[in-house]
């Protein structure tokens, strides 16, 4: 059996993970980012990413930007600075990648 990939526009998504420590409330941060970004179609996916018993998780997401290193610079400014805004002592970071091709959706 094969599988095709995804229609592909060099650099127009990027994905990775937002991550988050010991003391951050599950659900309360689900429910940040999905009145942040839910209805925003350029989120492609956004996912809670851990099970309940690790004192860590993250909100895994992919996200289709205009391209640019501009659009990119831009998107990852917006979510970084509304986390931290929101989560100060518990927003531990991120992996981003600037492109990313999905092989099965």
């Amino acid at each position: 059996m094969t599988s095709k990939m995804m229609p592909f526009e060099d650099g127009t998504l990027a994905s990775g993970v937002f991550k988050f420590g010991a003391g951050a409330d599950r659900q309360t941060v689900a429910n940040f980012v999905n009145n942040a970004w839910g209805t925003d179609e350029r989120f492609l996916r956004l996912a809670l990413r851990g099970s309940d018993g690790e004192r860590r998780f993250g909100i895994d997401f992919v996200y289709s930007h205009g391209g640019s290193k501009e659009d990119f610079r831009a998107f990852q400014e917006m979510c970084i600075g509304k986390l931290k805004a929101a989560f100060p002592r518990h927003f531990d970071g991120w992996d981003l990648s600037s492109s990313t091709q999905i092989i099965k959706a």
